[in-house]
């Protein structure tokens, strides 16, 4: 199951009641283990991502399934984060990590997907950018033309296309219940 950043900081704090429901998180990859994962897809997420490929994509990609095949073989289902992955890299990432999960010796797969209203993500991003100081407060239609280009339809079709996952959306809520983020998976 693959879900964003900010799920996976409640599920990590919800470790051990997910371990008692048979469910791993990788905690070994740090956070951020999309990262990874990404990286580990194809070679030009390789190139994209802050992970270091010493060089030889061929060479890390295969140390990685090695490492992740041996801290992940303790028989309970796992939650891999992938944010980077549904947005920025496209379809061709998406089979790739269903061939990755087979590799890692996972016969199924699913996705859970948490998508945001366009028009409050574009206010929460606007905002932030102006708080930083990278925007003007007057700016908020080009935000909005921005996120609006997020086709959450788009990459639904990506996740769901023939040989990938099987999929669950739901929509990002404004303030998440720990409780009900974990029941998504433990269900």
């Amino acid at each position: 199951k693959f879900t964003t950043l900010p799920i996976q900081r409640y599920l990590t704090g919800e470790e051990a009641r997910l371990k008692e429901a048979g469910i791993s998180i990788p905690s070994y990859l740090g956070l951020r283990s999309h990262y990874p994962f990404g990286a580990a897809t194809i070679e030009r997420a390789a190139k994209n991502l802050p992970v270091d490929v010493r060089g030889d994509w061929r060479l890390w990609r295969d140390d990685f399934v090695a490492t992740a095949r041996a801290k992940m073989d303790d028989g309970n289902d796992w939650i891999v984060s992938s944010e980077l992955i549904g947005i920025h890299l496209g379809p061709e990432a998406v089979l790739a990590l269903r061939e990755l999960a087979a590799e890692l010796g996972f016969t199924n797969a699913k996705a859970l997907l948490y998508v945001q209203r366009p028009d409050r993500l574009a206010a929460r991003s606007h905002v932030d950018a102006v708080l930083s100081g990278s925007l003007d407060p007057f700016s908020i239609d080009d935000e909005v033309e921005r996120v609006a280009r997020h086709d959450w339809q788009r990459l639904y079709e990506w996740w769901t296309s023939p040989g990938s996952f099987d999929v669950v959306v739901r929509l990002f809520p404004d303030g998440l219940d720990r409780r009900d983020v974990v029941a998504h998976f433990i269900d």
